[in-house]
């Protein structure tokens, strides 16, 4: 047809004009053998969500065969994630508004779960976010 010519002609007359890259970068893969085994001993693991992306499988597997007995905090929909390599009586389940004080090597953090992300359908449960507090200080914790 005569438009299809016209737009072949333009597109011919015309080419795509190239453009600057604004960023590049290389893959980074972290070593088969994970980064478990590096490190330093843990106080506390404190989940926000449930989802695979911060319930990793494999890195909940890992932490459990290098035999972490620190407390676990997290929403109730990690609970089937947690439970597959831990013992209930390590996991404590908070919801929005809920607290707990956690004391390890001779110091205590006071948590307080929040309403977090809304992940899924609107009548399911939010994730959970968290304030962590010095009870002694009564103040949030820098960085947190």
């Amino acid at each position: 047809s005569v438009r299809m010519r016209a737009l072949a002609a333009c597109r011919r007359d015309n080419p795509p004009r190239r453009t600057r890259q604004l960023y590049s970068a290389s893959r980074k893969v972290l070593p088969n053998f994970g980064l478990v085994p590096n490190l330093p001993p843990v106080d506390l693991l404190l989940l926000s969500q449930g989802l695979a992306d911060h319930a990793h499988p494999g890195t909940l597997a890992a932490l459990a065969a290098a035999g972490l007995k620190a407390p676990i905090v997290a929403p109730p929909s990690a609970k089937a994630a947690l439970e597959r390599h831990f013992a209930p009586s390590q996991i404590t389940y908070l919801s929005s508004g809920q607290t707990k004080l956690v004391s390890a090597a001779g110091s205590s953090v006071s948590l307080r779960a929040t309403s977090g992300a809304l992940v899924g359908p609107p009548w399911q449960a939010r994730e959970n976010g968290y304030v962590l507090s010095s009870p002694s200080a009564g103040e949030g914790l820098p960085g947190f």
